[in-house]
């Protein structure tokens, strides 16, 4: 199996999307069917898309050939993400899978260019003898890379300058993050007494989140205030607003105070506290006991007054 020395693959969009859970980065796009030089089904390209986590060093990518895999007509496959160059998506470090078209399992693969040695990884593969290939590893040398274009290449047993297909370059782009943290809560709130609570807006990701939505959800007796939308925020940057918050007496012993924060691209974010009232207790009253009082009764004495009123 070759690894291509040169970063140049070329065009495809997989018609499966690849999963974006936990991606910090992600990229996709199609290419025509029928363009491969050998005129294989298994060897033409249809599409490409990849997901990327730097925090993790995590990198899944999926290739769609326009026909299944035939072992007859076995090829090899490289499909990889790094940074555009002058030549098109052909700059260091890529990091991406060599495999077999029909053959089971992947390498994973940095490249770091010039005279350095490509340095591999184990990785899986699902999909073998299938149209759609999925791989994956998560590896140390894949960390805190920021790529920006995905490419894609079958070629011949053994020989990398002998091109069958080429998918890409594609664009690579950050994907945003949202969270949302709540400052300490009161231990109790009196009725109609408003406390601050301070609301701290994240962007854990690699690219800005767009203007933000926030709502609280009603809740019986409550009443918060909070600016309902905010600008964007940057990639690694945060926010921080007052929202305040107020409990009447017709509030419940415990209210949980809901905060949702929206963004396009279907961002979203949430946290939540709990609120508790602190209802005043009711005072006794005096001879007769009054209500929320001692309860009182009458016992007889062998001394004057003979009778009196005592907890009993």
């Amino acid at each position: 199996m070759k690894i291509a020395p040169v970063f140049v693959i070329v065009g495809a969009l997989l018609l499966v999307a690849a999963p974006t859970a936990q991606a910090g980065y992600v990229g996709s796009g199609a290419d025509p069917a029928g363009d491969a030089v050998t005129g294989n089904a298994s060897h033409d390209i249809r599409g490409v898309a990849m997901a990327y986590d730097p925090d993790r060093g995590e990198l899944r990518a999926q290739v769609r050939l326009a026909g299944t895999p035939d072992p007859a007509a076995e090829a090899e496959l490289n499909v990889f993400a790094g940074r555009r160059g002058p030549t098109g998506c052909s700059a260091y470090p890529a990091i991406g899978f060599s495999s077999l078209v029909a053959g089971r399992g992947s390498t994973g693969v940095r490249l770091n260019g010039g005279s350095v040695a490509p340095i591999t990884v184990s990785s899986s593969k699902d999909g073998t003898g299938d149209a759609v290939q999925e791989f994956r590893a998560t590896a140390p040398i894949f960390r805190r890379l920021a790529p920006d274009c995905v490419i894609a290449t079958t070629f011949a047993l053994g020989n990398a300058a002998a091109v069958y297909d080429t998918a890409g370059s594609y664009a690579v782009r950050g994907v945003a993050g949202l969270e949302v943290q709540l400052g300490k809560a009161p231990s109790a709130l009196r009725p109609g007494q408003t406390r601050t609570i301070r609301v701290t807006l994240r962007n854990p990701g690699h690219a800005a989140t767009g203007r933000i939505r926030l709502s609280v959800p009603k809740a019986r007796g409550m009443t918060a205030r909070i600016a309902r939308r905010v600008g964007s925020i940057a990639a690694g940057k945060q926010r921080t607003l007052s929202l305040r918050v107020r409990l009447s007496s017709r509030a419940k012993t415990t209210t949980e105070l809901r905060v949702k924060a929206t963004a396009p691209k279907k961002l979203a974010g949430r946290a939540e506290t709990t609120l508790r009232l602190r209802k005043p207790s009711s005072e006794g009253g005096g001879g007769g006991g009054g209500s929320g009082g001692p309860k009182l009764c009458y016992r007889y004495t062998w001394y004057p007054p003979y009778g009196e009123l005592r907890p009993c």
